[in-house]
């Protein structure tokens, strides 16, 4: 009898080594399942009646600020878009220049800032001082983006000079 219980549970204890590593296995790959992505490419946006292209794809870029990327994607405007600021003199004018490549940050965002040259709002007048511009953009994993554009100068028109602001204009984007 003795040796039946003996026999038995060395059968068991053999199992359980050979079931072991298969089953640590299967739970190391549940554990380590690969997490859906950001969707690289060319994302079509749109701010009012303003459309615009969005570049996102894998590269090395510079970060803004002190966020560095940790997902390697970088985000550009392959051609800044105009947008309207309002004041005592209202101009259209296009944002700074974001076609450098910026990194998003682990989460997905992305926030940049430029400068943006002055304009003349009438032929031959001598243009205004430079100003600047944001752009603001946040990518889901299910191939959207949410973000917003702002303008902000100073337009120089008979010697006075008046602030112009577009605000926050918010885009939606969606990859083509």
């Amino acid at each position: 009898m003795r040796r039946m219980i003996s026999a038995a549970l060395l059968v068991a204890a053999a199992l359980l080594i050979v079931l072991a590593p298969a089953s640590a296995g299967a739970a190391k790959k549940k554990h380590h399942a690969a997490p859906s992505a950001i969707k690289t490419g060319t994302y079509k946006a749109k701010a009012g009646t303003v459309a615009f292209n969005i570049a996102l794809k894998k590269a090395s870029c510079a970060a803004p600020g002190a966020s560095a990327s940790a997902s390697h994607l970088c985000v550009s405007l392959p051609v800044s878009p105009d947008i309207t600021c309002s004041g005592a003199v209202s101009a259209g004018s296009q944002i700074g220049d974001y076609s450098k490549p910026v990194a998003l940050s682990p989460a997905g965002a992305a926030l940049a800032h430029s400068s943006v040259p002055g304009v003349s709002p009438v032929a031959g007048a001598p243009a205004s001082p430079p100003g600047s511009s944001v752009f603001s953009v946040a990518f889901t994993k299910k191939g959207t983006a949410t973000g917003y554009l702002e303008l902000n100068m100073t337009i120089a028109y008979g010697g006075v000079s008046a602030p112009c602001a577009s605000g926050k204009v918010p885009f939606t984007a969606k990859l083509g």
